[in-house]
């Protein structure tokens, strides 16, 4: 039975879904456009096993061999094809290549955020190099932990690829570790409304008069600063810095971001997967590692399984080691949730009057005047908040 403090806590994973013996639990969104779990009550027979395979119920570390003090690494792929065509440093390809040619599985995201992003298996290249990229939206993993299980079940190396609750609701599945298991989590900065995205992308269409059909980081001129780029139907591209985009925007300052991520209990060290990846931005590395700003990936190694795998890759992989301590200082959700933003509230009540292109102008504004306006408006709830609780405190 799913409660409310459940979906409270809720991060989508979908393990509870996966693992119901009725099929009687199915993800949908709910208003603000996050996938929830919803129970058919006539097919529930109250088992209770959708709450045993909830990951924010369980220590999911208890299952797993953790290093307490892991290493990080700037590192990117040798192959210059790999990394040019990969999101960061071709990190993630040349591991999943790996697995692949040892005649393993990789499990990872693929397709888009505007069309739908979803968990499947690649067992060639041609099928794995549908993985590469950013997606920017939380997959739907359904089905997906049943078939990772039955594949380390026959003896295969599995690679697991996801964000940290995906990676901690796959052990909440299997109970347990396997040796033939390796898993590879992302620094997460939170799982993005999938609403907010598709009212972005609808009005910025009617205001180019012309459909969106891809929405993607782009290198072409360069990794740093990060771009992102849409391709219309059309057959053109417009391509912006991400701070240039208002989605962006209200995306890194945490407005609409899924609310438990602000209290993700896997944004520590150690980390929840073997290994970690994400961008190296920070430090000043890119200039001096990757002069050709391909891409530098920041990777933490977090398991004694991990470090064996990124022995094997040394020969396809340029490394350098640093301090764990600089990769929490450069890279913030490495070590830590995002914080909650305080005028998240205001964007869901608003964006169900007003254009998504209005608000984010007022609350994540590249304009001065509007900058003024939000913190006022900071302020102003602030002091809203102090003078409640004296009010509780005086009743």
């Amino acid at each position: 039975m799913i409660t409310q403090a459940m979906i409270e806590e809720c991060t989508g994973c979908g393990a509870c879904a996966d693992n119901c013996p009725k099929n009687c639990i199915s993800m949908k969104y709910d208003k603000e456009g996050f996938r929830i779990p919803v129970v058919d009550q006539e097919l529930c027979i109250h088992c209770g096993i959708c709450k045993k395979k909830c990951p924010m119920k369980k220590d999911i570390y208890q299952m797993v061999e953790r290093t307490k003090a892991p290493k990080a690494y700037a590192a990117f792929s040798k192959n210059e094809f790999i990394h040019k065509t990969s999101a960061t440093g071709g990190i993630f390809f040349e591991l999943a290549n790996y697995v692949i040619q040892e005649r393993g599985v990789v499990f990872g995201a693929v397709g888009n955020c505007l069309d739908g992003v979803f968990h499947t298996k690649a067992e060639t290249l041609e099928q794995l190099k549908k993985m590469q990229g950013s997606k920017y939206a939380q997959s739907n993993t359904i089905g997906i932990y049943r078939e990772v299980k039955s594949v380390l079940k026959t003896g295969k190396k599995v690679l697991f690829s996801g964000t940290p609750c995906q990676i901690g609701a796959l052990y909440s599945v299997l109970d347990c570790d396997y040796e033939n298991l390796l898993t590879m989590d992302v620094i997460c900065h939170g799982v993005p409304s999938e609403k907010v995205l598709h009212k972005f992308i609808e009005e910025l269409e009617q205001r180019k008069h012309k459909k969106v059909i891809h929405y993607y980081r782009d290198k072409e001129e360069g990794w740093k600063p990060p771009r992102y780029a849409f391709d219309y139907e059309d057959g053109t591209k417009e391509s912006f810095v991400s701070t240039e985009i208002p989605y962006n925007r209200g995306f890194i300052q945490n407005l609409y971001v899924r609310k438990i991520c602000t209290h993700c209990q896997f944004a520590k060290i150690p980390r929840i997967a073997d290994i970690t990846a994400g961008d190296w931005f920070g430090g000043g590395l890119g200039k001096k590692l990757d002069p050709d700003n391909k891409g530098l990936s920041m990777v933490t190694v977090n398991s004694p399984k991990g470090y064996r795998y990124l022995r094997n890759l040394l020969p396809v992989l340029f490394v350098k080691e640093y301090p764990i301590e600089k990769a929490v200082n450069e890279s913030e959700h490495l070590g830590k949730p995002p914080k909650e933003n305080i005028l998240r509230p205001i964007f869901f009540e608003w964006i169900e009057k007003y254009s998504f292109f209005r608000v984010t102008e007022i609350l994540v504004p590249n304009k001065i005047i509007y900058r003024v306006i939000r913190k006022i408006f900071i302020i102003f709830i602030k002091n809203k908040r102090k003078i409640e609780g004296k009010i509780r405190g005086n009743k």
